[in-house]
């Protein structure tokens, strides 16, 4: 019996990385590691109903219809299901503009002409919360309810105005679906639009990024020097950008529409680095890694792997010789600081090249060179001052702790 269950359980989890387009995670007891068991034949899929799906679609685009400021606000189901090219092209048919939630960030990148921003409600652009929160209609595409995503909404944020449509279930008003998968209800809308509309609509036109003031001569770097040099050279020479967690992922969000790989979900400290050796060794491609010392201090070693296979990612550390998210959301402590490193020397030691820098003019130049040098992995050190952080950081930081205050406060 417990062979047989442990076969049945095989036969359910291999089945949802198709399905459910997630991770699963495989313990095997290491007394049997040996041991022999049977194939493990994949489940059929979930039966679902194609005509739930198509009367799903025709409400939602009953919705959209009446509405005089849709939008659409996507999230990482979409890029689970590879359903951006279909999402872009259902906007271009309504004419709606895009955002993406925070955990979202990067999708879309091929589709710049309709993508406004990243949504980070009280914490975010304003004008990009205006376009989400002031929404008669939010056609909300594989969304994740997450503090991270929603949880700095601000008080004009009403779900009754969303069409959520996520975790095969999707609710309009009081009206539930269920079991309907997101890509069905996407080609509904698809068909429904192809039947109702002989040509596309007019999108309107993307909210610039807002990325700040250019650096002083001779003022200390800040994050948004960072994110504005590496704007700067994507915009001549685009990259593919790899960003771990912490403050560099804040202040990623102020980047424009491109290829964006992040840890956000899974809050993965150290992925960025080695994952820019991934996306060389999987594409061909040279990518760009935004990494915070600590999370450097964990995988940062791993571009020893780039000296050996002859790959040249840039890496650029946010180097304020602490812990900037636990210093930020939490008492100030002693515990939180680390040790001054000199990772351009430390660069160097393993086959690469290293630089410094300590003011917000030099970036521009140092990253050009970065760039022009082939054959050697890239480090810049960005010397930043302790307790120097984001704008995007900084308001999230803010916004949470309001938010946080006021629930305390009503409990």
């Amino acid at each position: 019996m417990a062979h047989a269950l442990r076969d049945h359980g095989a036969h359910e989890v291999f089945g949802l990385p198709g399905e459910h387009s997630r991770p699963v995670y495989l313990e095997v007891p290491r007394d049997l590691v040996n041991t022999p068991c049977a194939p493990v034949q994949r489940l059929p899929p979930t039966p679902w109903a194609p005509a739930a799906a198509a009367a799903c679609a025709e409400d939602i685009m009953a919705r959209l219809n009446s509405a005089e400021r849709a939008v659409i606000l996507v999230d990482v189901e979409v890029r689970r299901f590879g359903l951006e090219a279909q999402v872009a092209e259902l906007a271009h048919r309504l004419g709606l503009p895009c955002a993406t939630t925070f955990l979202g960030a990067g999708l879309m990148a091929d589709h710049r002409d309709l993508m406004h921003g990243t949504y980070l409600g009280a914490a975010g652009d304003s004008a990009v919360t205006a376009l989400i929160e002031d929404a008669d209609v939010v056609l909300g595409l594989g969304l994740i309810p997450s503090d991270t995503n929603l949880g700095i909404a601000t008080s004009s944020f009403d779900w009754r105005r969303v069409i959520d449509v996520a975790e095969r279930r999707v609710s309009i008003g009081y009206c539930v679906y269920e079991n309907v998968p997101l890509a069905a209800v996407v080609e509904g809308l698809l068909a429904v639009t192809k039947r109702t509309h002989n040509a596309p609509r007019a999108t309107p036109r993307p909210i610039a990024p807002p990325i700040g003031p250019p650096a002083e001569p001779v003022a200390p770097v800040r994050p948004s020097d960072i994110i504005a040099a590496v704007e700067s050279l994507r915009s001549h020479h685009p990259l593919p950008i790899t960003v771990d967690v912490g403050d560099c992922l804040f202040a990623a969000v102020d980047l424009a529409p491109g290829p964006l790989i992040a840890a956000g979900y899974y809050a993965a400290m150290g992925m960025a680095s080695p994952a820019a050796l991934g996306i060389q060794a999987s594409t061909g491609q040279r990518a760009l890694a935004l990494v915070g010392d600590g999370a450097f201090h964990m995988t940062g070693s791993e571009l020893i792997g780039a000296t050996r296979s002859g790959w040249d990612p840039i890496v650029i550390v946010f180097n304020n010789a602490e812990w900037t998210m636990l210093r930020t959301f939490a008492e100030a402590s002693p515990i939180y600081s680390l040790p001054a490193v000199d990772f351009a020397a430390l660069a160097r030691s393993m086959g690469g090249d290293g630089y410094v820098v300590t003011r917000g003019d030099e970036l521009a130049a140092t990253l050009a060179t970065a760039h022009a040098t082939r054959g050697r992995f890239q480090l810049i050190d960005v010397r930043l001052a302790p307790g120097v952080v984001s704008a995007r950081l900084d308001r999230f930081a803010g916004a949470f702790s309001r938010t946080r205050d006021t629930a305390n406060a009503t409990a």
